[in-house]
């Protein structure tokens, strides 16, 4: 391939290097090249070939689209083959290939094109250990795939309506097309509370403190951990607040990231004596890590 990689090349998987990177580049090149060659007795029919699925519900469909890495078409034993390309080195099992949904979905887009297509191969290719794993699915598979698909973006649709649909920010989301409609990239304004948190060093003890001295600096500290305390509560609270007025789910700071879940937490109590008249279970808004959100509502059990 070559001795360098160009300088607009960003290398973003962790543990490689731009000389490892191209190491493994060169060292796949013959794998890439014998892989994507025309097979002598079939031709290809689209490279990135855009494909679309319809799942069908009563009277509703859902559309669904994807892009095939290679599509060929064997006239001899009259089968489609959908080629998917891999560049890691973690190659899945047999079982694992029989029930992966989206070649299967692209297998169902094309029979959706072409009704009167016979036979559809799934064939993925891992490049990093040359290795090739073959799958098929019946017209029985398909079906169940198109109900379970369905399932979930029902699931996806009940939790929109909640308001609970949790996003999960990865590297991924850079190829990710949905990033500009997705609520954890949302423009919104840098956000920094009016408040300061008491950010000063616990003292030193001394290297032969007597009891009192440490009493007293414990009394000093749980002071000023309740201070402390307070003050975060605000912060959160206030957080909480912006939050929910500019209807985001994470907030940038300076240096990092808050990332706002709201959740719903049932507690019962620890034994029937401590039931109270009235009797109510909190709805909590959190956030992971070091921030415990405390504002709360509490709804009737």
């Amino acid at each position: 391939m070559g001795e360098e990689l160009h300088a607009k090349v960003q290398v973003v998987r962790q543990g490689m290097t731009p000389a490892t990177t191209l190491s493994w580049a060169n060292s796949a090149s013959p794998i890439i090249t014998s892989a994507i060659t025309p097979l002598p007795q079939g031709r290809t029919l689209g490279l990135e070939e855009r494909i679309e699925m319809k799942l069908k519900e009563g009277d509703k469909s859902y559309a669904i689209q994807g892009y095939i890495d290679r599509l060929t078409w064997d006239p001899v034993t009259e089968t489609y083959e959908i080629h998917d390309y891999k560049t890691g080195s973690a190659v899945p099992t047999q079982q694992e290939a029989d029930e992966d949904r989206q070649l299967a979905l692209y297998q169902m887009g094309i029979k959706q094109r072409w009704p009167d297509a016979k036979r559809v191969k799934l064939i993925w290719h891992y490049l990093a250990t040359d290795k090739e794993i073959v799958s098929s699915r019946t017209e029985a598979n398909l079906a169940t795939l198109e109900r379970e698909v369905i399932d979930v973006i029902h699931q996806i649709e009940e939790e929109a309506k909640l308001g609970r649909w949790d996003v999960r920010v990865s590297r991924l989301c850079d190829w990710c097309e949905y990033k500009s409609i997705c609520p954890a990239w949302k423009p919104r304004r840098p956000w920094k509370p009016s408040l300061r948190m008491n950010t000063s060093r616990i003292p030193v003890c001394s290297s032969s403190p007597n009891t009192a001295e440490l009493e007293a600096r414990k009394a000093d500290h749980q002071a000023d951990i309740k201070n402390i305390t307070q003050e975060q509560a605000k912060i959160e609270e206030a957080a909480l607040a912006y939050a929910k007025k500019e209807d985001l789910l994470s907030i940038d700071g300076p240096e990092h990231r808050l990332v706002i879940k709201n959740e719903d937490e049932f507690r019962a109590p620890p034994n029937r004596k401590t039931l109270l008249p009235g009797n109510s279970c909190a709805r909590h808004s959190r956030m992971p890590g070091n921030w415990k959100m405390s504002q709360r509502s509490t709804v009737p059990c």
